[in-house]
């Protein structure tokens, strides 16, 4: 599965559908990594149609948001459902994050 992705120079916003899993959040990575060896130093993952993410699925966002920090870059998720952003808190992962609604 490929993320639909729309580049506005050295930021890339990235659509993430109806689920991120063990299935698929590997590709993410792979391709947010892949945008970001073309100049691109801020990621936005809009979360608007997704409805699940499981534990995979967020080992993966924590990892890419050390990624980008180290590559002096940021990851900000938006349209993040309210019982995922609970979780995060939760589990002390909101820290990893910079969070923006519509």
């Amino acid at each position: 599965m490929k993320f639909r992705v729309s580049k506005f120079g050295e930021k890339v916003v990235v659509f993430v559908s109806d689920k991120l899993t063990v299935g698929n959040s590997e590709k993410l990575r792979t391709q947010i990594l892949g945008e970001c060896k073309k100049d691109v130093t801020r990621v936005v993952i809009d979360f608007s149609n997704t409805r699940f993410i499981d534990s995979s699925g967020l080992e993966i966002l924590t990892d890419l948001s050390k990624e980008m920090s180290g590559l002096g870059g940021d990851l900000t998720l938006v349209n993040i459902d309210v019982k995922l952003r609970s979780l995060l808190e939760l589990a002390a992962l909101d820290f990893f994050f910079d969070f923006q609604e519509k």
